[in-house]
């Protein structure tokens, strides 16, 4: 008896802590995390201000990208480099080269439709690399003064396919055995535009999404006995192109920007309203383009900017990996705009050298494309914006 009481106590006392464990309420005392700072409540604002300064630059940088391009266009000239790797080629030191054919896909042109398309082939006397080969690589010397082969011809459409009957001779020496001093004949070629040329067309190049576009260049050749002819096509090797302008003209209420040559511009807002410990929620620049001056070809189905966070005052070069799209606002054709919350808020902790305006992706390397966009001089409605919404604490 006295043991069967004993037990019941024992449950009894352990359901009353229970029960009154689970019932009380959360205090600072029995909470698992207590909570020491107060979350404070924040207020929104927002704000529009305008560009205080900016420029345009040329930048010096290789081109190498998916299409080459090589003529002629008002101020503009472009020369291309072609070269297919030697190792791919026999040694057939014996053997008559019957025929030679570079074969080449066309995808764009700039200039007038109706005009010409003219340039000669020679042959590159030194070496080159197509991921460093600029416009300050042009020296004389280069390439022989020895035309091995012309083409003149009218604008090609997109995706039409050129060809050019080139030199034997020259072919032969790419089949030559491989010693020092005939090495040098395997540097390549370069198509040089001629004074007729009044377009500028744009060729496929090495690194096109489609391998049955890419440069070609076909040698039919012949034993010294005359008996056997064969046929091999050789589509591998390296290609870049150099594009040049005389007397750029610009107009001091304008930023450029051009792909092929290469020019950029900087803008630059004074963010230094925002008070300490703002947080950007949304921060939306826009420029607007003069459309009367840019120069965009008809195969430009994306006319996208690219702006960086500017990363040093002292060089150009220096910006930021990432970036923001900026893109025509719907239903507009002059008006670009971009989301750079991320920037603006780099910005306000400093330094801010403002953002860098480019050509957006490999466009900015295979082609020519030009957009005007009016800068900080311009009217103010036509000035770039920023428009800043931004959340601070209410204390």
């Amino acid at each position: 008896m006295h043991n069967g009481i004993s037990r019941w106590l024992l449950v009894l006392s352990a359901l009353s802590v229970l029960f009154f464990a689970c019932s009380d309420d959360p205090t600072e005392e029995n909470a698992l995390i207590t909570p020491h700072l107060p979350f404070a409540e924040m207020a929104v604002r927002e704000t529009t201000i305008v560009a205080d300064s900016g420029s345009t630059f040329k930048e010096i940088t290789p081109m190498n990208g998916t299409v080459n391009l090589v003529g002629r266009s008002g101020n503009y000239t472009a020369t291309m480099l072609l070269a297919f790797y030697a190792s791919y080629f026999p040694d057939r030191d014996t053997v008559n080269v019957l025929s030679a054919t570079l074969y080449l896909r066309a995808t764009s042109f700039y200039g007038d439709s109706t005009g010409r398309v003219s340039f000669t082939i020679r042959r590159a006397n030194t070496s080159w690399n197509q991921t460093t080969f600029t416009i300050d690589s042009l020296q004389s010397g280069l390439y022989e003064s020895t035309v091995r082969a012309s083409y003149s011809s009218g604008v090609k459409s997109d995706s039409a396919l050129v060809e050019i009957p080139l030199d034997t001779t020259m072919a032969r020496e790419w089949l030559a055995s491989t010693t020092e001093s005939e090495y040098t004949l395997r540097y390549g070629i370069y198509l040089v535009p001629t004074t007729e040329a009044t377009v500028i067309q744009g060729f496929q190049s090495f690194e096109s999404d489609s391998s049955a576009w890419v440069p070609e260049v076909r040698l039919i050749c012949q034993n010294v006995a005359g008996t056997v002819i064969d046929t091999a096509t050789y589509s591998l090797g390296v290609d870049t192109f150099v594009g040049a302008v005389d007397n750029f003209v610009t107009d001091p209420t304008l930023f450029y920007v051009q792909a092929g040559i290469t020019y950029r511009s900087i803008v630059h807002f004074d963010v230094g309203f925002l008070p300490q410990g703002a947080i950007v929620n949304n921060a939306v620049l826009t420029v607007q383009a003069n459309p009367a001056v840019n120069m965009l070809n008809r195969f430009c189905g994306d006319t996208s900017l690219a702006v960086h966070s500017m990363t040093s005052s002292s060089t150009t070069s220096s910006f930021s990996s990432s970036y923001s799209g900026a893109y025509l606002v719907s239903g507009s054709k002059t008006t670009y705009s971009a989301d750079i919350a991320s920037q603006v808020q780099e910005w306000r902790k400093g330094p801010n050298y403002g953002a860098l305006i480019r050509t957006n992706g490999t466009r900015e390397f295979s082609a020519l494309d030009m957009v005007s966009l009016y800068n900080q001089t311009a009217d103010e409605a036509r000035k770039p914006h920023l428009k800043i919404i931004y959340s601070v604490p209410k204390y």
